[in-house]
C-alpha cells in the first residue's frame, strides 16, 4: 500500500493527523496568511520595528526558520541596520544551502499531512533576491568589496538554477546590479559581462522593451568604449538608439544611483475544495494556495531631481508579478502532491475503518482538517524595483524623489539632504516608500 511505502503504517499516519487537526499545524497554517498581513500593515504605518516584534512572537517550527530570517533580515534592512539584516540574512543563506536536499522524512510528512511539513528554502527569485540585498545592504555600509563578493556568490547560485529557474530568479536585476559594481571598482570588462547577462536575462522573458533603458545605455557605452562596433550597430537596431551616450560626458563627475522599492509583494492565501462522497460518505479535501488579483494601486513613476537636473527611475523588476509566476510554475507539483496525499490519506482511513468504524470517522476528521494549503512567502519583499543613475559634478546636493501618479500628479517625495559627490566616485540611495493601498483586505 501507498503509506507503507512511505514507511509510515496507518496507527502512526492517524495519530499524527489527530495531533495536528487537535490545533498544531493547522492552526499555523490557518494563520500565516494572517500574520503576513499583520507585518505589512505595520510596514504601511511605517512601523518596522513592530512588524519585527510580530514576527518574533509567531516564529513557527523549524520548517519556517529559514522564512522567518528572511523577513527578519528585510524588516531590520527597512529599520536602517544594514549590519544586523546582513548576519541574519547570512544564516537565512547557509540553512537554504544544507536544506536544498530534501530529506525523506519531510518528502513523506508533505505527502501524507501537508506541504507545510517541508522546510522552506524559497523560491528560486526569492534564493536571488537574498543576495540581491545582501549586496545593497553592503553597499549602504560602504564596504564594497564585501559587496562583489556577494555578487560574485550570486553568480554562482544563478549558474546551480536550470534554465526554467533562471528565468523565474530575478536573474535580470541581479546581473544589473553586479555590472554596476563591478564599474563602480573599474572592472569594465566584467561589468559589460554583467550587463549582457542582464540583458539576455530580460530579453529572454519580454524581448527588447523588458530591457530597461539604462541598461540599453549602459551596453552601448561600455561596448564602445571596448570598441567593440558590430555589438555596438547591433544595440543600436535592437533599441532604436540614434545618438550614442558618449563616456566623456561623465568625466570628472561623480555618479549618485538611486534604488527604489514600492509596495509589497503579494500575500498567498488559500482556496480548497470539499467534497462528501463514497459509499461511506468520507469527506476529501484540496486545498492549494494562489494569490488574489493585484492591488487596486496607482500606475507609478519615479523622478530623481538634483538641481537643475533630472532622470526618471525605470523598473528594475515586478517582484509581484515574478511572485505570481513562480507560484504559477510551481502548481503542476503542488495539485500533484495534493492528490497523493487523498491517497495516502484514504489508504490509511480504509485501514482504520476495518478495526474501528468511529475510529475511521475521526480519521477522516483529521484528514480533511490536517489538508492545508502552504502559503508561505518572502511577504516584507517590495513589489517593484527601480533603479536611477545621475551623473553629476563633484559637490554637496539635495537629492529629491518623487513618486508621482496619474498626470504627473506628486503622490509622496522624499529628500536627501548634503549627499556629496565626488569625482569618478559613487553614491548610493536606497529606499522603499510602500504607499497606504499596499496591504490585502479582507
Amino acid at each position: 500500500m501507498i503509506f507503507k511505502r512511505l514507511a509510515i503504517g496507518w496507527p502512526s499516519l492517524l495519530s499524527l493527523l489527530l495531533v495536528l487537526a487537535g490545533g498544531g499545524i493547522t492552526a499555523g497554517c490557518a494563520t500565516y496568511t494572517e500574520t503576513s498581513r499583520s507585518l505589512q500593515e505595520r510596514l504601511v504605518a511605517g512601523e518596522p520595528e513592530q512588524a519585527l516584534q510580530i514576527l518574533e512572537k509567531r516564529v513557527g517550527g523549524r520548517e519556517d526558520r529559514v522564512l522567518y530570517l528572511l523577513n527578519k533580515g528585510m524588516l531590520l534592512r527597512l529599520a536602517g541596520d544594514f549590519a544586523a539584516s546582513n548576519q541574519v540574512l547570512e544564516e537565512a543563506k547557509e540553512l537554504i544551502d544544507r536544506l536544498v536536499v530534501i530529506s525523506i522524512s519531510e518528502q513523506t510528512a508533505a505527502l501524507s499531512v501537508n506541504d507545510a511539513k517541508r522546510s522552506y528554502i524559497g523560491d528560486p527569485y526569492e534564493r536571488i533576491l537574498l543576495h540581491l540585498y545582501k549586496t545593497l545592504n553592503y553597499l549602504a555600509l560602504a564596504d564594497y568589496v564585501a559587496a562583489r563578493v556577494e555578487i560574485l556568490q550570486a553568480d554562482l547560485a544563478l549558474g546551480q538554477l536550470s534554465e526554467q529557474e533562471r528565468k523565474l530568479g530575478a536573474e535580470g536585476i541581479m546581473r544589473y546590479l553586479s555590472g554596476l559594481v563591478f564599474e563602480q571598482t573599474g572592472e569594465r570588462s566584467d561589468a559589460l559581462i554583467a550587463y549582457r547577462k542582464a540583458f539576455a536575462a530580460y530579453h529572454s522573458t519580454g524581448g527588447a522593451a523588458a530591457v530597461p533603458r539604462s541598461l540599453q545605455l549602459d551596453l552601448l557605452r561600455l561596448a564602445r568604449r571596448q570598441g567593440l562596433d558590430d555589438e555596438v550597430r547591433r544595440y543600436r537596431d535592437l533599441f532604436g538608439v540614434e545618438s550614442l551616450p558618449d563616456d566623456r560626458t561623465r568625466q570628472g563627475r561623480g555618479e549618485v544611483t538611486v534604488i527604489l522599492g514600492t509596495g509589497l509583494a503579494p500575500v498567498r492565501q488559500e482556496q480548497s475544495i470539499n467534497v462528501l462522497a463514497g459509499s461511506n460518505a468520507r469527506w476529501y479535501r484540496v486545498a492549494t494556495p494562489f494569490y488574489p488579483p493585484r492591488r487596486a494601486a496607482p500606475e507609478v513613476e519615479i523622478r530623481v531631481v538634483a538641481n537643475d537636473e533630472e532622470v526618471m527611475a525605470v523598473l528594475g523588476e515586478d517582484l509581484d508579478n515574478l511572485a505570481r509566476r513562480a507560484l504559477e510554475a510551481a502548481m503542476p507539483g503542488i495539485t500533484g502532491r495534493a492528490l497523493a496525499r487523498l491517497v495516502v490519506k484514504g489508504s490509511a482511513i480504509r485501514e482504520v475503518e476495518k478495526n474501528d468504524q468511529l475510529l475511521g470517522i475521526m480519521a477522516n476528521i483529521a484528514a480533511v482538517a490536517s489538508e492545508r494549503a502552504d502559503t508561505r512567502s518572502w511577504v516584507t519583499l517590495p513589489a517593484r524595483l527601480h533603479f536611477a543613475r545621475l551623473y553629476l559634478p563633484p559637490g554637496r546636493y539635495e537629492i529629491r524623489v518623487e513618486w508621482l501618479g496619474s498626470g504627473g500628479r506628486v503622490l509622496m517625495s522624499r529628500v536627501y539632504q548634503g549627499v556629496e559627490v565626488q569625482p569618478e566616485g559613487v553614491v548610493y540611495i536606497q529606499d522603499h516608500w510602500i504607499g497606504p493601498w499596499a496591504v490585502e483586505r479582507g
